[in-house]
This record gives C-alpha cells, structure tokens and sequence, in this order.
C-alpha cells in the first residue's frame, strides 16, 4: 500500500469514526441508555429519569385478527383476556405460495405505562407499523397514520412518523395501537415507539430531521460532484456509477430514516404505492450499480460473470417491484436480500483479494464494505424477524458511501499531484526546449507552447538582422584540439550571447564561429548591442594570456521585413526567416573584410533609427550585394556618444 496509502486509511478511520458518531444520532428509537422492556403488557418506568426518552419495547398486550375498542381493549386487559406479542415484531407473514386469505388484516397491541413522574405533558413519537395504525392514550385518538379499518376499500396505507402530544392526569397511561393491514404480506410493528416529555421528543425530532437533511444533502453533494466530474471527463465511468449511487442512497436516507420525502406523496393507495416503490427500488438497485463500480476499480478481481448475474437479479427484481403489487413481490423479498448478501460476501472477499495484493484503494474500501454488509445483515435478519434491533442499511451505506468518495478523492489528489509533477516536467521540457527553439519565436508565432508549434507555421515582422563572426575561426581552430575548439566558442558566446538580450534581442541561429540575432524592436537596440559587444572584445582580449592573438570579429546590420516560422518535415523542423533582408546583413557582415572594420550598417537601418545622432556613422558608399538589383548604402559605426 505504502506510505501514502496507510496515511489515506489512518485519514479514512478517524473520519469515520466521527460519522459513526454523527448517524448513530439518528437510528434506532432515540433511547440515551439501555432501557426497561415491557412485561406482560405493562412497562413501569417509575423512579426513572422524567427527562429520558423511553422506548415502548417489549410484550404489549395483543388481540390479532381485530380492531379492538380502546375501552373494550381495557376491559380485557384488567380482565386478562389477552394475548401477547412483542413490540416491534411481525405477527403475521405469508410465505411466496401461501393465499392471502392466511393473512392476518388487522391487530391491537395495549401497554399500560407507570410513567416516572405523574402528570404534566408528555408526548410519544410513534412510526408507522405495517402498513396503517391509530394510537389512542386513555381512550382519546391522538394520532392516525393512514386509515385503519377492516375493509379494504376504506384502508389507505401510510409510512409516515408523528409526534402526539397528551397530557396525563395521573402516573400511569394505558396506551392502544390499532394496526390494520392490506398492503404488504406481513402485519406487525417496525419500530417501537418513544416516550418521553413533549420538550425532549420535540427536540429529539428536530435533531434527527437535521442529522438526516445533513446526510441526505452530504450524500446528494457527492452525487452531483461525482456527476459532474463524469460530464467534466466522460472516460472514467466510475464517476458516473458513484454519482448515481449517491443519488439513490440520497432518496432512500430521506424517504427512509425521518420520512422527509413522504410529504412529498399523496397521503392515497396510490401516493403509498408510489412512495414504497422509489425507496426499495432507490436501495435494491445499488447492488447492481457497486458490483459496475468494483469491476471498474479492480477488473482483475472481480468476475465478470458475477456483475452481469447481479445486473440481471437487479432487473428482474426491478420489474417486479414496478409492475407487481407489494402484497406478491414483498413474499420474494427475502431471496433477493438474501442474494445480495452472498454477492455482498463475494465483493467483499474480492477485494479482500485486491488488499492482499496491494492494489490502491482497496484498504479503505474494505473497511466500508465490511460496515456496510453489517448493516445488511442486521436489515436481512430483521426483515425477517430473526432479531430485534432497527434498521441500519441507511447507515451502513451512507458510511460505506462515504469510503467510496474518501477512496476516488484519494484517487483524484494522487492523479492531481501527478499532473502537478507532468507539469512541472512539461514546464521544464519547455524550457529546455526553448533553449533550441527561442520563446520569442513561439511569441510571434502566437503560440504559449512549443508543443503548439506546427510545421509550416509563420509570421510576417519588422526586424532587425544581426550577424556576427568570429575572423580567422579557421586558422585559429587548426591549432586546439575538438575538445579545445567547444571550450573556446562556448566561452565566447558565453560572454557574448546575454549582450544580444540586454538589448531586446535574441539569437535566432548559432553559425559555428558566430550567430545571427534578430532584433524586433527599435533598430537602435541592435547598434546599441554591437556597441557593447566592441566593448566586450577589448575587455575578452585584455584577459588573454601574454602573446595570444587578439580576437576579432566582423558583425552586419540590416532591417525589413521578414518571414519567420517553421520549416522541415514533420519528423524534423527548426525555426528560421526568410528575407532578402538576412541575405543582406550577411553580406555586410562579410564586407567587413573588405572595408578593415568590425561593424557596418545598411542605409536602411539607418533610416529606421529612432535617434541616428547619437551614433557617429561614416557613409563607406553604395555596394553591390550580391542577389540584389540596386546598390545598398552602406555605413560604419566608428563610436557611440552617450
């Protein structure tokens, strides 16, 4: 994993050890500590805590197959004419072949509660059971979610939660939860409901509403981040898939958990039916999604065969929850919880196999899918009433799609820093390439990069043409050894060179014992330039040692227009200008021969200066350049006067 990789998990552990933190405020009932159960029907919380928040868990006093009367439900109770059942549990459930008709409709749970303290105000968050209830306190209708009732045809289902607030007169409230069923293939309860002080419940409630709207809008950032990083880079599909996880997990953590989606639907058969729909669907169709995700990420470790059967489980099971009532695909519910948990196993010794072997990421996903098949397990045995907790799936996905997005921003500051580096890289190509091709050409050629430059590619300007060689290279080379000869141009065009851009110039081209500079601003900077260059010699030829031959050169001006660009083929090209304008400063520079002078200027460049009387200038006369039809005028640059 190395270095940077156990960091990435130390990073990942604490941060989810603070989210554990964070969700765990919003599952289960609320309780703060582990509280007293209900027995035969009766829940004694006196001398407890009358701030504390109670779960009404435990045997409640039970008559199935009826709506029972809350006075009647009393009577029978005091009587002991009753039955048992726990709360939450499931009283009735159809098997996938049995008839409807062996369904239990209907059921009426009674508890008596001996509350801490007598009287005042208190309140009782009560979540919907399967699938509709009433909730009565001493024989008042505090509460209805959905519409109970015997037949069918008045029965409107309904998942929602409610806050009841009610008074007691004495220490001690009998409690009445009718449950009515037509909806689903198994009646009972799913979550036991919590007492506690009006100020507390409320306060309770608002927090969780908070906690969940924080999740939900942490897990649908994630989505559109993800989302658009996919539209920002459509190559990588895995940002897609993670994008569209979050999206579903945003929808189920809001319809489940607190309900906040449910307002959302109509309080009808239909809305019910509607709702019920997008929160399995939002749910069961993330198997299919993380097994695209994990092939993705880990291609050699995860089958491909096993994605396209989890694809096809998803589907059929989606169909069946589209187009088939609750009441008959509910019944298979369990075989398809019971795939994804073996395929959920497979996943995670999958990648198991990835963090054995190293591979990147795959520590911090394991950690998640370890927590996540947790929570889908607990949720699997629950469904089917194997154990009593709450459910965590929400949770567990919810962290597990935290360490999803933990893993790809790792990834993402990994590939970040590697583009930094590739730039730099680049950065530093550039630079050396631009000591080959010079930066002001890709200037003129309106490129920002040399990676830009294109064969053929060119530009028309006013410059001036400087060229400088070295007299008698030849002769004096014959004498040094090739090592000799690099040393010696090298520390001329050392000492040289940086004058041509002091100037406001830069060399185009190196001749072997000299260099043609180009000149693109005022023509003044190239006489200025060969000023200082004549300076510069008599101070290279000073430090020679004693009997050296001096160093002499000969250096041509000009300027025109000119063509600068590329040339070559395209596994080839250079940078050059074409002009009859280079032609000519090189004539001149070759004149210098003949005339027993260092610098001449053409009569063009003479009339393009900015200030000629700053530059003492003897016309030589008018010269016959070779390749030209008329005469050029031709002067010498005895000395500058500052």
């Amino acid at each position: 994993m190395g270095f940077n990789g156990f960091r990435h998990l130390r990073g990942f552990t604490l941060t989810l050890f603070l989210l554990a933190g964070l969700v765990s405020c919003s599952g289960g009932t609320g309780q703060r500590a582990v509280r007293p159960d209900a027995r035969g029907g009766t829940l004694d919380l006196q001398g407890l805590d009358p701030d504390g928040l109670y779960g009404l868990k435990g045997i409640w006093a039970f008559w199935e197959g009826e709506l029972v009367d809350p006075e009647e439900a009393r009577l029978r109770f005091l009587a002991g004419d009753t039955q048992t059942q726990a709360v939450p549990g499931i009283w009735s459930k159809l098997g996938p072949l049995a008839p409807v008709s062996e369904l239990s409709k209907a059921g009426t749970l009674a508890l008596e509660v001996i509350l801490p303290e007598a009287g005042g105000e208190w309140a009782i968050r009560l979540p919907n059971a399967d699938s509709a209830c009433s909730l009565y306190v001493d024989g008042a209708l505090l509460a209805r979610i959905g519409v109970v009732s015997p037949d069918r045809e008045r029965f409107v289902p309904n998942n929602g939660i409610r806050i009841v607030p009610f008074a007691a007169s004495g220490d001690r409230v009998f409690v009445v939860l009718q449950v009515a069923n037509f909806a689903t293939p198994y009646t009972g309860t799913w979550e036991n409901p919590t007492l506690g002080r009006v100020s507390v419940v409320s306060t309770k409630r608002q927090g969780d509403l908070v906690v969940a709207s924080l999740i939900g809008g942490a897990l649908l950032f994630m989505g559109l981040y993800h989302l658009a990083l996919y539209l920002l880079r459509r190559k990588d599909k895995t940002t897609l898939v993670f994008g569209i996880i979050c999206v579903f997990m945003t929808v189920r953590n809001l319809i489940m958990g607190e309900r906040i989606l449910l307002e959302l639907f109509p309080q009808t058969w239909q809305g019910w039916q509607t709702a019920f729909t997008v929160e399995h669907l939002s749910a069961h169709l993330t198997l299919p999604l993380f097994f695209i995700f994990f092939k993705a990420l880990f291609p050699r470790y995860i089958r491909r065969e096993a994605v396209w059967v989890t694809i096809a489980a998803g589907t059929l099971w989606a169909v069946l929850e589209i187009f088939t009532p609750a009441m008959f695909h509910q019944r298979f519910l369990s075989w398809y919880e019971y795939t994804i948990l073996v395929f959920a196993i497979y996943m995670l010794v999958s990648i198991g196999f990835a963090a054995a072997k190293k591979e990147d990421g795959a520590a911090i996903i394991i950690v998640g899918v370890l927590l996540m098949v947790g929570t889908v397990l607990n949720d699997v045995l629950l469904s089917n009433g194997l154990i009593q907790t709450f459910y965590m799936s929400s949770i567990g996905l919810f962290i597990f799609t935290f360490s999803q997005s933990f893993f790809l921003s790792a990834r993402f500051s990994k590939l970040f820093a590697m583009v930094e580096d590739y730039s730099r890289e680049l950065e530093h190509l550039n630079q050396s390439l631009e000591r080959f091709i010079p930066h002001e050409v890709l200037g003129f050629l309106s490129k920002k990069s040399i990676v830009e430059v294109q064969l053929g590619d060119f530009s028309e300007e006013f410059m001036s043409v400087f060229f400088l060689d070295i007299r008698d290279f030849t002769a004096r080379s014959e004498n040094m050894t090739p090592g000799e000869n690099f040393r010696f141009i090298n520390a001329f065009l050392e000492r040289f060179g940086p004058l041509v851009r002091e100037h406001g110039g830069f060399i185009d081209k190196y001749l072997g014992d000299g260099f043609m500079a180009l000149f693109p601003g005022r023509p003044d900077n190239a006489l200025d330039a060969a000023l200082a260059m004549r300076r510069g010699l008599m101070e290279f030829n000073a430090k020679l040692p004693k009997g050296a031959e001096p160093l002499r050169f000969g250096i041509g001006v000009n300027s025109g227009n000119l063509m600068l660009g590329t040339i070559g083929e395209n596994q080839r090209m250079d940078s050059t200008v074409i002009s009859d304008t280079v032609n000519t400063a090189s004539r001149l520079e070759q004149l210098t021969k003949v005339h027993g002078t260092d610098i001449l200027i053409s009569d063009t460049t003479v009339r393009s200066l900015d200030r000629p009387d700053r530059y003492p200038l003897e016309k030589i006369g008018d010269e016959r350049i070779k390749g030209k039809t008329r005469n050029v005028g031709v002067y010498k640059l005895v000395a500058r006067v500052d």
